[in-house]
């Protein structure tokens, strides 16, 4: 299981390379709003993750309330 996730990051980080590779390079597009986008693009992976982790944290907290509950 491990390898398989460490192989996806891994290709995650080929085609970020790819992308910003081909905006810069192929499309002429200048590296001032290529690293706008790619500032952007993390801001949103983190808030994302981050979010998730605070509705796990939420959830485990519920499930035991309600647990104590009953």
């Amino acid at each position: 299981m491990k390898l398989v996730k460490h192989r996806t990051i891994f290709l995650g980080l080929l085609a970020l390379l790819a992308l910003i590779y081909g905006l810069n390079v192929i499309l002429e597009v200048p590296a001032r709003e290529v690293a706008i986008l790619f500032f952007v693009a993390c801001f949103f992976v983190a808030s994302l993750a981050f979010l998730g982790l605070l509705f796990s944290f939420f959830r485990a907290i519920i499930k035991r309330w309600l647990r104590r509950r009953d």
